[in-house]
């Protein structure tokens, strides 16, 4: 049994040429069912992060209507940076302040795998750990068809060692695509119940770039969860942008129109009167994540999810 380490892993990171085939290409993106919703994932510029060129993926988490105003805090995962080579993907680690091996393809069934664990934003760290790494276990390596497409697949298990932590893809991974029940393995011991680390992916729905596009469900790929305001009262009322950093801007035609901005866990955080025109509601000061905004005025009593970048 080959063991795959870190440090001969760490060597490989010095190439400098990006295997487009190895993991997604610029404008690739994901769907993933989530508990609550859908995740979305796209790759949106490329970069250089310590004399690297890579790219970064950007994980939005669109929650259904129903659960947002449930309280359920959901908030989008972090934006990653992947470097790729010819049979590896690694990753800019924020725990290590530096790039570590995420997706290996060289390998075979037997071997070992030990790989650096990841940010704390994938979950809460069990103190009782005292190594820095994981390890899994190459169950099989196949070439397998994903509706057009043909990738290879890697399947892995992970492995329980005292003092390490336990991650997992919870499944295989495979070319272009990564892990196909979330991008990033999640930690088995150390989530929290109805918190971030415990909105793990569950499985792909969708994954698309310029030569492939790979469908596993029936239904539409984000289950028409839209994370933009749907507005049937366009005559009345328009609300931009959303995803929003800073101003929220409301362009009101109706008088006596009030918004009431709460939390997802519904606690009221502003309420403002609006001007018969375009008015905005100031963000600058609030943290990133989803908050609900009631609006009524005499003619609409409608609720509309913002997301805060």
């Amino acid at each position: 049994m080959k063991w795959v380490t870190i440090i001969i892993l760490s060597l490989l990171i010095t190439k400098t040429t990006i295997a487009q085939d190895t993991f997604a290409p610029i404008n690739a993106q994901w769907y993933h069912n989530m508990k609550y919703g859908i995740f979305h994932s796209y790759v949106d510029i490329d970069t250089n992060i310590s004399g690297k060129q890579c790219t970064r993926i950007n994980q939005t988490a669109i929650e259904t209507f129903f659960y947002s105003l449930a309280g359920l805090n959901v908030n989008n995962l972090s934006s990653i940076y992947v470097h790729n080579t010819s049979d590896t993907v690694f990753i800019y680690n924020d725990y290590f302040k530096k790039f570590t091996p995420l997706y290996i393809f060289n390998v075979n069934p037997g071997d070992t795998i030990c790989l650096p664990i990841f940010p704390t934003a994938l979950g809460a760290l069990n103190f009782s750990i005292t190594d820095s790494s994981f390890c899994l276990i190459v169950d099989s390596v196949k070439t397998e068809l994903f509706d057009t497409t043909n990738l290879k697949t890697v399947y892995t298990k992970p492995l329980s060692i005292a003092g390490k932590a336990v991650y997992d893809w919870d499944g295989p991974y495979a070319q272009k695509v990564g892990g196909l029940k979330s991008i990033l393995p999640y930690c088995r011991t150390c989530t929290f119940t109805l918190s971030d680390s415990y909105q793990n992916q569950y499985g792909l729905r969708c994954y698309n770039d310029k030569i492939s596009s790979i469908r596993l469900t029936t239904e539409s790929c984000d289950k028409d969860i839209k994370l933009a305001v749907e507005n049937e009262e366009q005559n009345i009322l328009n609300i931009y942008p959303n995803p929003v950093k800073d101003m929220l801007y409301i362009d009101n035609k109706q008088s006596n129109t009030i918004t009431e901005l709460f939390d997802c866990a519904g606690k009221l955080l502003q309420h403002q009167s609006l001007n018969q025109s375009v008015d905005y509601i100031d963000l600058r000061n609030f943290q990133p994540g989803v908050y609900i905004l009631h609006i009524t005025n005499d003619v609409m009593n409608k609720v509309y999810r913002i997301s805060k970048e």
